[in-house]
């Protein structure tokens, strides 16, 4: 069917296209999408190219990227490196500040121990022990000395003997050793003669050789100092033209600084004669205006005297006038006074019923206001019982706690009685370390002392006395190190610089 509606179509007026023709038709019509899309999908590839050939490029060396990338990662490393080197460096001194440290409070440490009542009794001990010591060696020393004066003539008689001996073996000795000298001064002399005649004919050879050289040197130098007088003269004469035209310089600079000089001068001169001038003109305005100044005060002293002889005159007709008002003034006041009298009399019989009237009303009104005090009382008295119930509550309360109180206050009480006894079995415990440090010390400097000789009584006495505080001083707990507390031996016969 579709085979005969194909040659249908085909004999009439409609033509049927081929697949390719269709789409050759089909893509000619629509060239500019197909186009534009080609085009998009193409710079789409170029760019994702562009993209993935960055993303594997931009850590390489050769890349701007790279080459910052590279800069920051090795900045990154210097810097973690200088960080650890700085910390190495920093940790290295705290180190060395803490040993530091510890040396020195091992030091202030044993320092306060030396000083410690204790420890300076058994020292004065121990020196009381290298007193007495020295002094049986001085006693010894003087027997020694009492001996050796006995035996002094029979020593003195040998050492003569073996003296005398030994000068003459050594008076020998030295005049073998004398001619042996002599022997050889002499052979050595002899040899150096010899010597010395083949020195001289070698040197006058070498000296002759050194007169022809000297006189060769001393022609050159001739010729070098001739030429070097030339250039010095040469140089001179240019020196000379130098200064010379230095000095025409200076000539034309002084003369145009003595013209200069010469118009400032004629300034000042013109400056100072208009100054005089003006001078002249000022002082003679000043007497101008002092003559018009004298006018002007005779003219105010003439008018002064007027004015105050019209003032006197009428101070005198004003005192006349204000006297005649006084006297009008005390009649009428006598009048005022009388007439004030009467009208007071009124008004105190007015008051004086006005008065009645109030004291009426006023006992009326305390009764009622008394009513109203009985009825405010009442009120009071019930808001007091209600206030009392109240403040009862509350003292119920406030005796809770204060009864809490006093139970936590004994409660803090025997805390600190337990803290305390924990101290005391603290302060026995150290005390009896420093008894054992103590002992020890004492026990190997007693050691040291029997094994040279020194007396031991005073040293043992003190070493036995039982301190109830140990050294007599407390030990803070802040870094606190056995070894700091040792206490060296002392050496016998000698001062310990510490103590």
């Amino acid at each position: 069917m579709w085979q005969a509606n194909r040659s249908e179509y085909k004999n009439d007026t409609v033509k049927v296209f081929s697949r390719e023709e269709w789409d050759r038709l089909n893509s000619y019509l629509h060239m500019e999408e197909i186009n534009a899309t080609k085009c998009k999908r193409e710079l789409e590839a170029n760019e994702k190219i562009k993209q993935e050939s960055y993303e594997i490029h931009k850590h390489w060396t050769n890349t701007v990227m790279g080459m910052r990338k590279k800069k920051l990662e090795a900045r990154e490393e210097r810097l973690r490196r200088e960080e650890e080197e700085r910390v190495a460096v920093d940790q290295e001194w705290a180190r060395q500040q803490a040993e530091e440290r510890r040396q020195k409070l091992c030091v202030a440490r044993r320092l306060q121990l030396y000083i410690a009542p204790r420890i300076k009794s058994f020292h004065t001990a121990v020196h009381i022990g290298d007193a007495i010591k020295e002094n049986e060696l001085q006693l010894k020393l003087k027997e020694l000395k009492r001996e050796a004066a006995a035996k002094k003539n029979e020593i003195e008689l040998e050492a003569m003997k073996k003296s005398i001996k030994e000068a003459e073996d050594e008076e020998r000795r030295k005049s073998e050793e004398r001619q042996a000298a002599e022997r050889a001064v002499r052979d050595e002399q002899l040899k150096q003669i010899e010597e010395r005649r083949e020195m001289e004919t070698k040197e006058k050879a070498e000296l002759v050789a050194e007169g022809e050289k000297i006189r060769q040197l001393a022609k050159e130098a001739e010729n070098r100092n001739r030429q070097l007088r030339e250039e010095k003269y040469k140089l001179h004469q240019r020196t000379v033209k130098d200064r010379l035209r230095e000095i025409e310089y200076k000539k034309e600079l002084l003369e145009a600084q003595r013209i200069k000089e010469e118009k400032e001068n004629e300034k000042e001169l013109l400056f100072a004669t208009a100054k005089r001038k003006i001078g002249k003109i000022s002082l003679e305005k000043e007497a101008a205006a002092k003559a018009a100044r004298n006018a002007v005060q005779e003219k105010m002293i003439d008018s002064l005297a007027q004015r105050i002889q019209k003032e006197n005159a009428y101070r005198e007709a004003s005192l006349q006038a204000a006297t005649e008002i006084d006297k009008n003034k005390w009649n009428k006041r006598v009048e005022d006074e009388i007439r004030k009298k009467e009208d007071t009399f009124k008004e105190i019989e007015a008051h004086r019923l006005k008065v009645l009237k109030e004291n009426e009303e006023l006992r009326v009104r305390d009764a009622e206001e008394a009513k109203e005090e009985l009825k405010r009382l009442q009120e009071l008295d019930e808001k007091n019982r209600f206030e009392d119930e109240k403040r009862k509550i509350q003292n119920r309360q406030k005796g809770r706690e204060l009864a809490q109180i006093y139970l936590e206050e004994m409660k803090r009480h025997e805390d600190e009685k337990v803290k305390a006894r924990k101290l005391a079995a603290k302060f026995l415990q150290e005390t009896e370390k420093q008894e054992e440090m103590f002992q020890n010390y004492a026990t190997r400097v007693i050691n040291n002392c029997e094994e040279t000789g020194i007396p031991t009584y005073a040293m043992k006495k003190v070493a036995n006395q039982k301190s109830v505080d140990g050294f007599g001083t407390r030990i803070t707990e802040t870094d606190r190190s056995e070894e700091c507390e040792l206490l060296p031996d002392l050496p016998p016969y000698k001062v310990h610089l510490s103590l």
